[in-house]
């Protein structure tokens, strides 16, 4: 075997593992950025949800179950059938439970002479109820999150039932938040 030969067997046996190496180099920015909104893992019986948007929004409320015990009948009834369908339906149900917290803030708004229908966007929305007093900052945050968590997990191929009671609930927290706070013109 001459120089040429041993260089080029060299080569050939070098070649996969540094293409490895340099690939998993090159898109570890990526992945880890992609794997902070992974929603869900599941391997057999074993399933994690662990979905930042989700915790995010989680993280504008303040969980007070007082809060929901004093919930308007309404509001009750409406996450009591959005709990079920999320065990028939995960997908419908993170839709229908986003389509109800924006008629929440539509009728937060015309109560308090803000017309939502004027609005191209519902940022605009709850922008305009914050500038008014009529929404706080952190609710509007709350449910700025919550859209995000919407979007992030109607990106993926599948909701597991967790990930949409998660999304309920915390939808929920904002929704009694939303129909209790006062105007503080």
């Amino acid at each position: 075997m001459n120089h040429l030969e041993f260089i080029s067997s060299l080569i050939n046996s070098m070649i996969w593992p540094v293409t490895l190496i340099i690939s998993i180099l090159m898109l570890k920015g990526p992945l880890s950025e992609r794997l902070k909104d992974l929603i869900s893992l599941k391997y057999g019986n074993l399933e994690m949800v662990f979905n930042s948007a989700i915790i995010k929004a989680e993280s504008h409320i303040k969980t007070d179950q007082e809060q929901v015990g004093h919930e308007q009948e309404s509001v009750r009834k409406r996450f009591n059938e959005l709990q079920q369908l999320s065990k028939i339906s995960t997908i419908d149900a993170v839709i229908d439970t986003w389509e109800f917290i924006k008629e929440i803030i539509n009728t937060k708004a015309n109560e308090n002479g803000v017309e939502a229908s004027n609005y191209d966007h519902f940022y605009k929305v709850l922008n305009k109820l914050e500038n008014e007093k009529v929404m706080e900052g952190q609710t509007r945050d709350s449910v700025i999150a919550l859209y995000n968590a919407r979007q992030i997990l109607l990106k993926g191929n599948s909701i597991t039932e967790s990930a949409a009671e998660k999304f309920i609930a915390v939808a929920r927290s904002i929704a009694n938040r939303i129909v209790k706070e006062k105007p503080s013109k």
